[in-house]
C-alpha cells in the first residue's frame, strides 16, 4: 500500500470519525431541545411516570429558565408534586404561582390546586380525625382549605373546578360541625354541661345547613335540662319539634 493511499485512508477515517461525532452531538442537541424535552415530559405525565417527569422538569428549568414553556413548567411541577402526595409543597408552589402570575391563563388551576392540596393534607395528617381528645383536635388546616376554596370561587364562580370546590366546602362544613359535636359529647360525658351547650350552640349558629343540627339540638336540650335552665330548654325543644318532629 502506497504512502498516499495510507494518508488517504487515514483522512477518510478521521473525517468519518468527526462526522459521527458531529452527528452525535446534533442528535443529542435535538433531544435536549426545549420542545423535545417538553414533549418527553408530557409523555411521562401521560404515563404517570412522575419520578421521570421530575427529572425532565429539572432539566428543562436548568437549560431553559426563560424558555417558551417557563410558566407552563411551573404548573406541571405543582401537578406532579401533588400527584406524589407532597401536599404541603404543592400548595406552596401553587401559592407562589398565583402571586407571581395572577393573570396567567393557568392561574385558576393554581388557585384550585392550592385549596385541593390543603384539603387533602388535612386528611393526610390525620390529626383532625384521630386522637383521644376531640375537643383538642386541630381544625386549622381544614379551615384554611375552606378559605382557599372560597377564594377560588370568588375569582372563578363559573370556573372549571367550581362545582368540585363547592362540594368540598360542603364536606368541610360537615366535618367541622361533626368535630364540634364530638367535643360537645365529650363535655357531656364529663358533666361539663355549659361547655357542651356552648359547642352545640356554635354548631347551630354556624353550620345550620348541615345534617348535624338535630343532634346539636338534642345536646343543647340535655345540657339545659341538666343545668336547670327551663326556659332555654323549652325554646330548644320547640325548635326541634317544629323542624325535626320526625326525628327522635
Amino acid at each position: 500500500m502506497s504512502a498516499v493511499l495510507k494518508i488517504s485512508n487515514k483522512f477518510v477515517f478521521a473525517f468519518i470519525s468527526i462526522l459521527t461525532l458531529i452527528t452525535g452531538c446534533a442528535s443529542t442537541g435535538d433531544r435536549n431541545s426545549e420542545q423535545a424535552l417538553y414533549d418527553d415530559l408530557q409523555e411521562q405525565l401521560e404515563k404517570r411516570n412522575y419520578n421521570l417527569a421530575v427529572e425532565r422538569l429539572d432539566l428543562i428549568e436548568e437549560l431553559y429558565p426563560f424558555g417558551l414553556y417557563a410558566e407552563q413548567i411551573k404548573l406541571d411541577r405543582m401537578f406532579v408534586t401533588y400527584q406524589q402526595k407532597q401536599y404541603s409543597d404543592a400548595a406552596v408552589l401553587a401559592d407562589r404561582f398565583t402571586r407571581l402570575n395572577p393573570d396567567h391563563s393557568g392561574a385558576d388551576y393554581a388557585y384550585y390546586l392550592k385549596a385541593r392540596a390543603t384539603f387533602d393534607n388535612s386528611f393526610n395528617q390525620g390529626n383532625f380525625f384521630t386522637g383521644q381528645h376531640p375537643e383538642r383536635r386541630d381544625t386549622s388546616v381544614i379551615k384554611t382549605a375552606y378559605r382557599f376554596f372560597e377564594s377560588y370561587l370568588n375569582r372563578y364562580p363559573d370556573g372549571e373546578f367550581a362545582d368540585d370546590a363547592r362540594m368540598r366546602m360542603a364536606i368541610i362544613k360537615d366535618r367541622v360541625a361533626r368535630h364540634e359535636l364530638e367535643a360537645a359529647d365529650f363535655y357531656m360525658r364529663k358533666g361539663a354541661w355549659l361547655a357542651a351547650a356552648n359547642r352545640a350552640t356554635f354548631v347551630i349558629r354556624h353550620f345550620h345547613n348541615t345534617e348535624v343540627i338535630p343532634e346539636a339540638l338534642k345536646i343543647l336540650i340535655k345540657s339545659y335540662d341538666e343545668m336547670g335552665l327551663e326556659e332555654e330548654k323549652a325554646r330548644a325543644e320547640k325548635i326541634f319539634e317544629e323542624s325535626f318532629s320526625g326525628q327522635s
